[in-house]
């Protein structure tokens, strides 16, 4: 996992040396907590995809369903303002 990607994970709280699926499902909880719906990932024939469905649709590709799981919930972090520019505004 990408030390960018791994760290910001760890800003909420999970724990990246989970094992994957222990790691998935925190993933899949924070992706709950900030009201966010997806399908499974699906694997294509170079990378892993998954797709939000809600609050918008975008899709999400990665080297492995983690990585998918986790650019899907860096996105809803971007949009609730918990990591970028607005993050820092008080």
């Amino acid at each position: 996992m990408p030390n960018d990607l791994a760290l910001t994970l760890a800003s909420v709280g999970i724990d990246i040396n989970l094992d994957e699926d222990d790691l998935i499902v925190a993933i899949k909880d924070a992706i709950a907590q900030r009201r966010g719906y997806c399908t499974e990932p699906e694997l294509g024939e170079i990378r892993y995809s998954l797709e939000l469905l809600y609050p918008e649709r975008q899709v999400f590709p990665g080297r492995t369903p983690v990585i998918a799981w986790a650019w899907c919930l860096v996105y809803l972090m971007g949009a609730a303002g918990q990591i970028g520019v607005g993050a820092y505004i008080h």
